[in-house]
C-alpha cells in the first residue's frame, strides 16, 4: 500500500527544491521527494533508496516521512512502523567500510546532503541500531 501511495503522488517542484537547497540529484539519491498538502514534503523511508545511481532490484519502502520545509524540525511518519532512520543503507555502508556516519538534525538537512548519512526518525530505535556497532558518528 505504501508504495502505491508513493508512486501516485506528484514530485516537488524543482524551483522549491532549489529554494531550500536540495539539488535535483540529491533528491533522486534520497529516493525522490513527493509533494503533499499545504506545501508538505513526503520522503520515502527506504531500506536503501533506489535511484538511477543506486539500482535496487526490489526496493523496500517501509514508511513515509512528512514535514514542511519551513519547519523541518517538525516531522511525522505516516504509518509509524518503527523505522529508525532515513538513510538506513548508509548505516550498513559505514559499518562495512569503517567510515564515519554523518547524522543530520532534520530531514531537510539529510535531503540537502543527498542522503550521505542518516536522519534519526526514532531516537530509541536509532540508538539500538548504532550502539555496539563500532560506527563513528
Amino acid at each position: 500500500m505504501t508504495a502505491d501511495i508513493w508512486l501516485n503522488l506528484p514530485g516537488v517542484d524543482p524551483v522549491d527544491l532549489d529554494r531550500y537547497g536540495v539539488t535535483f540529484r540529491a533528491a533522486q539519491l534520497c529516493g525522490g521527494i513527493r509533494a503533499g498538502k499545504a506545501g508538505n514534503w513526503i520522503v520515502g523511508c527506504w531500506v536503501d533508496p533506489p535511484s538511477c545511481w543506486n539500482w535496487i532490484d526490489d526496493p523496500i519502502l517501509e514508511d513515509l516521512c512528512v514535514f514542511h520545509p519551513d519547519r523541518p524540525d517538525r516531522f511525522r511518519c505516516v504509518y509509524n512502523t518503527g523505522v529508525a532512520m532515513l538513510g538506513e543503507g548508509q548505516l550498513d555502508r559505514a559499518r562495512w567500510y569503517g567510515t564515519p556516519l554523518p547524522v543530520y538534525r532534520t530531514p531537510l538537512g539529510w535531503l540537502q546532503s543527498g542522503g550521505g548519512g542518516v536522519f534519526p526518525l526514532d531516537a530509541r530505535a536509532f540508538g539500538r541500531s548504532v550502539i555496539g556497532t563500532g560506527i563513528k558518528l
